[in-house]
């Protein structure tokens, strides 16, 4: 691994070198490439009612409810972790270095609030 310039501008090159034990098999290697993974949150729920008795049996009901909720996501995303496993030997300007110091997820947090509203009516029939 080490840096190339192309144009005035540096740009990151790898050499994944194998064993003479690998005698030019193809490689293969499974990873999780992108990972979403979301905290606990709390929800807040609050609603509005109304209900009228028709009849002895029967009665309409309007309702108005809201929700909200915020939510902290993590995500980590990791197209080369593939390197870690491949690279046998990897060299930074010459100079031999293990690949977990140099091939990192890019990670972020993310935070998202929702809120949602819900309209809605019913006619109830009791026997």
């Amino acid at each position: 691994m080490g840096y190339d310039t192309d144009d005035g501008r540096e740009f990151l090159t790898h050499e994944l070198k194998g064993t003479s034990a690998d005698d030019g098999n193809a490689y293969s290697s499974k990873w999780d490439y992108l990972c979403v993974d979301a905290y606990n949150s709390t929800n807040l729920d609050m609603g509005l009612s109304l209900a009228f008795a028709y009849h002895s049996l029967m009665a309409w009901r309007i309702f108005f409810d809201d929700d909200f909720t915020r939510k902290h996501y993590y995500i980590a995303y990791y197209p080369t972790e593939f390197r870690n496993k491949a690279a046998h030997r990897l060299t930074v300007e010459g100079r031999p270095v293990k690949a977990v110091d140099y091939i990192h997820p890019n990670t972020t947090v993310m935070k998202k609030e929702m809120l949602s509203f819900t309209l809605g009516g019913a006619f109830s029939i009791s026997f």
